[in-house]
């Protein structure tokens, strides 16, 4: 029970305050990514990030991450001390340092230019030490340096700067600086100072400086640390020690609207924030609103501790973008959030009732009534005329918190859980006097509709009882009354069962046989079977609300949603309404969910729609509304708010093997990128500007050439690995969950093939195989050729030899007609006459073993004396030896 009751309590005090509380801030810390806390200066560019100046680095932010631009990163960047950021119509960014001089920083390479000081040549800028920079006319930049240096005319195009020592012509003791700049385009000629000397007019024509004077220069509390336009005629100038002031140029005066100096106001910064109002920079006092005609500073509440506050004191910088404030200081940057109602409001404002939380509505019959917080009464509206009136019961209890309609009496509930009655036709409350149990008055928890004749009541630690509507008579519903819990709500089934949750889960009970049982649930710990609410859908499904998250049981199949598994923002479900297309509204601790089961689809929503978590979950049998302060929100797919168009999504980041792929331009401003084979494996990062509701934003992304298909889901990096040589496209796109996709971002991946899946390749080899084809088939052919030669050859000295036979003469008795001298005559080498005798007696037919037995000589010889004679005929064996001796 403490806990239920401290959670209400803490629900109501947030709702409370969060109405009291005109701007929710976010604040940005190091512990977010800033490269520091010291805050200075902001810029929104024209892709919608927000480029914010600390006195450690330059960073960019887009709602999500920060990246940082430092030069222990390895960044150009002259000095991490910024002062002022512009940017010019080309898209570069322009920032004035501390210490370093000015930076150029071009987007599409991220990488800087500097522009400092040279005291040898006249053409540089004054110093090194900027104050701040303002555009001037087409391709020229105004820059204001700190420490006296003065002002330099800037030339983008040239980096030729022209000089001005505005302090030279102007004497004034003190410190001497530049810290507040307005160049007016309609009045090109006038450059409007603010400095530590007082408010300057340089005449750009003439090259004159004039010190206009002040009320405050008899105190010394002249110097402007601040200067901004109000309007072609006016300006607006803050001073370090006495608030603001306006300056009249046409009638050269002040309007004296300044504070009281005795109790400084040290203003650092000026931003407009509507035609009649500027943000101020208060310093030690924090945020302020200026109001030009009322004449009035109106400082915004802040804590230290309240991090929906903007950070107290020290605050140096402030810029303004479409109704949203940045702040930056001592301790980080705080920015505020633009309320943007998702739904259509209906205000509820009858007269003298103000700041009245809606939490209850009924309009059954021809009226409409509503319970609201802290009204101690009930509302009643005639539907056809629309008026309006409060029907009071200031003596009749509490404030009234749950109410059941009838045709002609309405129930209702108190905050001191008693009940009553009020009585349409004679506008009279009367209380209905409730049993005793256990010696205490039953602590009525809710009334809730089940037959035509009797109502339930659900009480804290007194079970469930039947209310009698003839009698108003109120008996126990069960026979035995459960006594340990909080009843939390009814659900009334087809068969008649009747299911009561509570902070100890669902009991069962059969009226018409008096049987209780509990409904068994899995998916959460018996120790945490805290049942807020319950529903049932035309299709059966019943839907509890629990303090783990939202329970779906579909023919006895439990299934548990809760922020761990699904887009759900909060696990404590008070409230669910089942709308007639099936999708669920649910009420949370921190806001409202629209759930739609068919698509496992969920939509929060929360303080940057306009919704306070604080409110009521309501349906009326025709409509699903949520009560809020002095109204309610009408909840439909027809009457949301869609949110305005995404920006385009910008690539940040293209990894290749994890590692960071070096190219000539950021990946954002590529068209095209050539891989290596073996680079297959890469990475994109991206997101989409967005400092409302960024965990709202939807990214899909594909790769055309390997699949056509949009993956859709939050992340904002996609992965590929293992790909096939060839070209491909990576496109991406992002949405908000209420709108239309934005524009597709795409770029070319030329990914080259290994050289062994080429085309060359795959020519080499073929040509290779063919010609090593053609290469075997001549050798073959050549084996054949000389196979066939031998062949001939064999069949030619067959021939002979048959030819011999028939003629009775034998090859050797042909060889021996051969005469010594008429052979050698034939040789180039002659053959001596052991070698033509074994020749000879070889031609003959004879056998090595035989010649060497007519010869007497050994085998060996016989060998090496054949060897010398074929080598000396050019023969290689004996066959050959005989046709040369044919053919001789």
């Amino acid at each position: 029970m403490i806990l239920r009751i401290s959670i209400i309590l803490i629900c109501i005090v947030a709702s409370l305050y969060g109405q009291s509380q005109e701007y929710i801030f976010t604040r940005l810390t190091e512990e977010e990514g800033l490269p520091g806390n010291q805050t200075t200066c902001f810029l929104k560019d024209r892709n919608g990030f927000m480029w914010i100046g600390t006195t450690s680095g330059l960073c960019r932010y887009d709602g999500k991450q920060i990246k940082s631009y430092t030069k222990d990163l390895g960044y150009g960047i002259s000095d991490d001390n910024i002062n002022s950021i512009i940017q010019d119509a080309d898209g570069i960014l322009w920032i004035g340092t501390n210490g370093g001089g000015l930076n150029k920083l071009d987007p599409s390479s991220e990488e800087f230019t500097t522009f400092k000081h040279d005291p040898d040549d006249p053409l540089t800028i004054s110093g090194d030490r900027i104050r701040k920079l303002v555009h001037g006319d087409s391709g020229t930049i105004w820059i204001a340096f700190d420490n006296g240096i003065g002002l330099s005319k800037f030339n983008k195009k040239t980096g030729v700067s022209v000089n001005y020592a505005p302090f030279n012509m102007i004497k004034s003791s003190g410190v001497k600086a530049i810290r507040g700049m307005v160049w007016d385009p309609k009045n090109p000629m006038t450059l409007w100072l603010g400095t530590t000397s007082g408010l300057i007019r340089f005449d750009i024509a003439r090259e004159e400086f004039e010190l206009i004077d002040h009320p405050l220069r008899k105190i010394d509390r002249y110097g402007l640390f601040a200067l901004d336009q109000i309007d072609e005629n006016r300006l607006i100038g803050g001073f370090f020690h006495a608030g603001l002031d306006i300056y009249d140029i046409n009638k050269k005066e002040w309007e004296n609207v300044y504070s009281d100096p005795k109790s400084p106001i040290r203003i650092f910064d000026l931003a407009r924030k509507s035609e009649k109002e500027f943000w101020v920079a208060a310093r030690k006092k924090g945020l302020a609103v200026y109001n030009i005609d009322e004449k009035k500073l109106r400082f915004i509440p802040s804590d230290l501790n309240n991090y929906s506050t903007p950070f107290p004191g020290f605050t140096m910088g402030v810029y303004n973008e479409e109704d949203r404030v940045w702040v930056g200081g001592k301790y980080g940057v705080s920015y505020s959030n633009i309320k943007s109602d998702a739904f259509r409001f209906e205000p509820i404002s009858p007269k003298g009732i103000t700041n009245s939380q809606i939490i209850g509505i009924s309009e059954k019959f021809n009226k409409r009534y509503m319970l609201a917080l802290p009204l101690k009464g009930l509302l009643e509206f005639d539907k056809k005329s629309n008026q309006s009136k409060l029907h009071s019961a200031e003596n009749e209890g509490s404030a009234f918190y749950q109410m059941l309609e009838r045709e002609d009496i309405i129930y209702l509930t108190d905050r001191n859980r008693y009940l009553y009655v009020f009585d349409k036709k004679t506008a009279s409350f009367e209380e209905i006097q409730t049993p005793m149990v256990d010696q205490r008055t039953l602590a009525i928890r809710g009334i809730k509709e089940w037959t035509d004749t009797h109502a339930i009541i659900l009480t804290a630690y007194g079970g469930a009882w039947k209310l009698a509507y003839k009698t108003n008579q109120i008996t126990p519903l069960m026979p035995e009354l459960n006594t340990d819990e909080w009843q939390q709500d009814l659900l009334s089934l087809e068969d008649g069962t009747l299911w009561i949750g509570g902070t100890k889960g669902i009991v069962k009970f059969d009226p018409s046989t008096n049987e209780i049982s509990e409904v068994s649930l899995e998916v959460i710990d018996s120790r945490e079977k805290h049942i807020h609410t319950m529903a049932q859908g035309d299709d059966g499904v019943i839907w509890m609300g629990t303090s783990r998250g939202l329970i779906k049981l579909d023919g006895g199949e439990e299934t548990l949603y809760n922020v761990q598994n699904s887009e759900l923002a909060g696990n404590l479900v008070f409230d669910i309404v089942i709308a007639d297309n099936d999708l669920l509204w649910l009420k949370t601790q921190k806001g409202i969910s629209k759930f739609i089961p068919s698509e496992m689809k969920v939509v929060n929503y929360n303080r940057a729609d306009g919704i306070d978590p604080a409110g009521t979950l309501i349906s009326t049998g025709g409509d699903v509304l949520y009560g809020t302060y002095n109204g309610y929100f009408v909840l439909s797919e027809q009457t949301i708010n869609k949110l305005e168009e995404v920006p385009a999504v910008h690539l940040h980041n293209f990894q290749v093997a994890n590692e960071d792929f070096e190219s000539e331009y950021a990946i954002n401003y590529t068209e095209d990128i050539n891989l290596e084979y073996w680079e297959n494996f890469f990475s994109f990062t991206f997101s989409t500007p967005n400092f409302q509701n960024p965990d709202r934003l939807q990214y899909s992304y594909r790769l055309l050439g390997l699949d056509d298909e949009w993956i859709t889901n939050n992340r904002r990096f996609a992965t590929f690995t293992n790909l096939d040589g060839g070209t491909y496209t990576f496109e991406v796109r992002a949405r908000s969950i209420e709108s239309d996709w934005g524009p597709t971002k795409s770029i070319r991946i030329h990914l080259a093939s290994p050289f062994w899946k080429t085309w060359w390749f795959y020519l080499i080899c073929g040509l290779v195989i063919v010609g090593s084809g053609i290469l075997i088939y001549k050798l073959r052919i050549r084996t054949i050729q000389r196979m066939a030669d031998l062949a001939a050859q064999e069949l030619q000295i067959e021939a002979l030899k048959n030819r011999f036979t028939e003629l009775h003469t034998s090859p050797a008795e042909i060889a021996v007609q051969l005469n010594f001298r008429e052979l050698n005559e034939k040789l180039n080498n002659p053959l001596t006459i052991r070698e033509f005798e074994v020749l000879k007696l070889s031609l003959e037919g004879k056998t090595n073993a035989e010649i060497s037995d007519d010869l007497s000589i050994s085998i060996s010889t016989v060998k090496f004396h054949l060897r010398n004679t074929y080598s000396k005929m050019g023969v290689g064996n004996r066959k050959e030896a005989f046709q040369y001796m044919l053919n001789a």
